[in-house]
């Protein structure tokens, strides 16, 4: 996969322009905001308050939110489709960036997905939220961090911080060294599985 790089102290109008044009092509569908890293988000607000600006300068399509998340999805799938061949044909494709970028994008749709469990509401009690936390962190196989929890906004309101959260439901904190090297072995391996799932079907 190419990198799309754009320097980081000052960018023009113009180098914006072209390291939007060049993701597009990459990532085959019209970039989101979400698409971009905040420190290359931030070059870009310099010269561009409004997203919608920059995509008309980059002479790129735009669709409605709905749309867009269809187009991303539908790019994601083929793109996921052909690392799975690649995975099937030689497994040292999980060296690559493309494996790389890949997961990430597997794992924050986590976050879409209930694991099949009862949803926290405004009016959940903290025994709940313990009971919550506990059978995500089984489903999951760590300790379960913001980015992956449905309902963290939600579960915050009743606690100061997520790390006490966790500790009252008798989890260990999410960003200890052990709990990320666990992270990464499990989501690899859930990754690594999903690419076969998806060769078996083709």
């Amino acid at each position: 996969m190419t990198k799309i790089s754009m320097p980081l102290k000052s960018v023009s109008r113009e180098e914006c322009i072209e390291y939007i044009r060049n993701l597009a092509e990459r990532l085959g569908y019209t970039p989101t905001r979400a698409d971009i890293p905040d420190i290359k988000m931030t070059l870009i607000k310099k010269h561009y308050s409004a997203w919608s600006k920059i995509i008309a300068d980059a002479q790129l399509e735009t669709f409605t939110l709905r749309e867009q998340k269809e187009h991303r999805l539908a790019a994601m799938q083929i793109r996921l489709i052909k690392l799975a061949k690649a995975y099937k044909a030689d497994v040292s494709v999980c060296q690559t960036p493309e494996y790389e970028f890949l997961k990430l994008d597997y794992i924050s749709r986590l976050k879409c997905d209930s694991h099949g469990l009862e949803p926290i509401g405004c009016q959940s009690t903290k025994e709940q939220i313990k009971i919550y936390l506990r059978a995500l962190s089984k489903e999951l196989g760590y300790s379960p961090t913001l980015n992956v929890t449905p309902c963290a906004k939600k579960i915050l309101k009743k606690y100061k911080s997520w790390f006490e959260a966790l500790e009252d439901a008798g989890l260990e904190r999410s960003n200890t060294e052990a709990q990320s090297e666990l992270r990464e072995l499990v989501n690899d391996e859930k990754f690594r599985n999903l690419l076969t799932e998806i060769t078996k079907e083709g």
